[in-house]
């Protein structure tokens, strides 16, 4: 048996049809947008100028480095009867005031080293290699020495720089 529909419903549909996707379309669109300004809100696009304005009062400016000062190589006995050849340059903000005036004079480095090779010496002394050939074993080091090296120059130091690295 035929389905019979008549004329008239069948303009109905199609009207309905049309009707419906304009719905769809516009639902879509609004979707999309809704989810566009939420998703720029949450990366932080609605609030630039309330967090320009209050990280200029928070945040201090970085250091910079205005001296390097360059350490001579130096042997060091690691465990296990393995050496470690390291050469460090430190990053200093400015010429720490050591107790009589500035470090070595006119020809020397402008400040005491010694304390600095002293302590490249007990940092890695008897450390094994397992310890040291990993980055985060070298980052681990690397901040030990800088936080030593804030006992004798203060906050004028601001960076250590491994210039040699040979474990052997």
């Amino acid at each position: 048996m035929a389905d019979k529909k008549s004329p008239e419903s069948t303009e109905e549909e199609a009207d309905g049809g049309k009707s419906r996707l304009i719905i769809i379309v516009a639902m879509c669109v609004a979707i999309a947008g809704g989810g566009f300004m939420i998703g720029g809100r949450m990366s932080g696009g609605g609030a630039e100028e309330e967090t320009a304005v209050a990280t200029e009062d928070t945040v201090e400016p970085e250091p910079v480095i205005e001296v390097i000062v360059d350490l001579e190589a130096i042997n060091v006995n690691l465990a296990n009867g393995h050496y470690l050849r390291i050469a460090i340059a430190l990053g200093l903000s400015e010429v720490p005031e050591a107790e009589g005036g500035h470090g070595g004079g006119d020809d020397g480095p402008p400040i005491e080293i010694a304390p600095a090779s002293d302590l490249v010496l007990t940092t890695f002394s008897g450390r094994t290699i397992e310890d040291l050939e990993t980055p985060e074993g070298r980052e681990l080091a690397r901040k030990d020495m800088l936080h030593g090296l804030e006992n004798y120059y203060g906050e004028s130091i601001i960076a250590v720089m491994f210039t040699e690295f040979v474990m052997q």
